[in-house]
């Protein structure tokens, strides 16, 4: 995670930096606009999932960091898709957030026909950057997984092939996993209750108190494997620790693109004034560096969460939906070989 620290480090500074030069005296002469004013938050993700989870804790703590202390209160839209597009035609009226994640991007970089949206079109506010998802699985189902000639384990899934996904895909390829994706899930929420009504024996999750949940002795599950290392937890091997020798030169492509990708990014929509901009992006990360926020964000996340600024996630999503076709063929590729509705 030490890249992400100095991505950190290097966003805050330009973000500083720029809101200084480029908002100048209009922050202060916009300031009252947001005084009584509902600023609404619209998370395209369940109630419960970790999306919906950093967007609930962000709202508390940004009101007081926003001139006015306008409230926040949380949308939320299921599924992706349907809260991008609408946010993406909705009026620029400056009470309006949008927060995501990066099953999006991956929407737009396979052209899903349902995309009305351009993210490079959105002006970014930043990322919180958790850290990286831990693949888990019920104790009982290890030996099936790592038994090509039994039953699989059962790996719960919303459809679309995220860094957890493709950790549990490249297992599969490189070291045999015997596993089969359930998927349709509409969050991560949903996830944790099909695991614990039994109907998944595997999920993969970058929130450090849903890891901690499920590792534990009522958990009732191990990690096999983090998409990268993590600081909070040392002990799990990485996907590059486990086969990264092994792997083609596609699939190192494809591996380091989908890490790249932002995780829980937050924007405002297309043609929202630059002035408000400012004053929310300058807001959201003095929200990042307050130390309640951060108290809180440490015990839910882990130690290894980050800021990115609105700069380098704008350039990360770009790259991310600017994806090379060969990468784009192989993420269909092992897709549609495993069952991801590719």
């Amino acid at each position: 995670m030490a890249h992400r620290n100095v991505s950190m480090l290097r966003s805050g500074i330009l973000t500083g930096i720029f809101l200084l030069t480029a908002a100048g005296g209009s922050v202060a002469a916009d300031a009252p606009f947001y005084k009584g004013k509902v600023l609404t938050m619209v998370t395209t993700s369940s109630p419960g999932g970790g999306t919906d989870t950093v967007g609930r804790i962000v709202a508390r703590f940004w009101p007081r960091h926003i001139p006015g202390n306008p409230r926040i209160i949380v949308r939320n839209i299921p599924g992706g898709i349907a809260g991008l597009n609408q946010i993406y035609v909705t009026a620029p009226d400056r009470l309006t957030i949008g927060l995501s994640h990066r099953q999006v991007q991956l929407f737009q970089a396979q052209k899903d026909p349902a995309v009305k949206y351009d993210l490079r079109k959105c002006p970014m506010l930043g990322t919180i950057e958790r850290g990286f998802s831990a693949i888990m699985i019920r104790k009982e189902a290890l030996a099936r997984l790592k038994d090509p000639s039994g039953k699989p384990a059962y790996f719960g899934a919303t459809g679309v092939m995220t860094s957890k996904e493709l950790g549990g895909v490249l297992g599969g390829e490189y070291l045999g996993w015997n596993l089969k994706f359930v998927i349709g899930y509409p969050s991560s929420n949903e996830i944790y209750l099909a695991y614990e009504r039994g109907e998944v024996d595997m999920f993969g999750s970058a929130t450090s108190e849903i890891m901690r949940r499920y590792l534990g002795e009522k958990g009732g599950m191990v990690a096999v494997a983090v998409v990268q290392r993590r600081p909070d937890f040392p002990e799990i091997p990485s996907i590059i620790d486990l086969f990264g020798n092994k792997m083609i030169d596609v699939d190192k492509r494809m591996y380091k693109a989908e890490t790249a990708a932002p995780d829980k990014f937050f924007f405002a929509p297309p043609g929202t004034p630059k002035d408000q901009v400012a004053i929310l992006r300058q807001a959201l990360l003095k929200t990042t560096q307050d130390p309640e926020f951060d108290k809180l964000a440490r015990a839910l996340f882990g130690t290894g969460w980050v800021f990115i600024g609105p700069e380098e996630t704008a350039e990360n999503i770009a790259a991310a939906v600017e994806t090379p076709v060969d990468i784009k063929n192989r993420i269909a590729e092992l897709g549609k070989k495993y069952g991801l509705g590719y």
